[in-house]
């Protein structure tokens, strides 16, 4: 939980001063819609993922965190209408696929695994 603390603290600071710079161009509303986004992505995301992590075996977690990127390029194409080029799409393919056989192998039993390496 630490690591998330100073990740979210250094990006704040980071972008302190573009924030600092645009203040007298934004208009009320957009202070406003931008600290519900803030209350919305710091409060309910994080409080999922600390939800998540707390019933979630390690492996599980880092499996299901991986498809964040996909998950959300596809929610950018559905929802925004945005196009998808092949490399994205065999990058999604590659993540997915890769959270899946590292489920599917992580769930066999042990001698299973040990048989098919030697």
């Amino acid at each position: 939980m630490d690591t998330v603390f100073f990740q979210n603290a250094v990006g704040g600071i980071v972008f302190l001063p573009f924030l600092i710079a645009e203040i007298p161009d934004v208009s009320f509303a957009h202070v406003g819609l931008g600290a519900l986004y803030g209350l919305m992505v710091g409060y309910i995301g994080f409080g999922l993922i600390f939800f998540g992590m707390k019933r979630l075996t390690l492996f599980q977690y880092g499996a299901l965190s991986y498809t964040e990127v996909p998950f959300g390029v596809l929610a950018g194409i559905l929802v925004l209408g945005e196009s998808l080029r092949m490399n994205q799409l065999a990058g999604i393919v590659l993540v997915l696929g890769g959270s899946f056989l590292a489920q599917r192998l992580r769930s066999q039993p042990a001698a299973r695994v040990s048989k098919k390496a030697g």
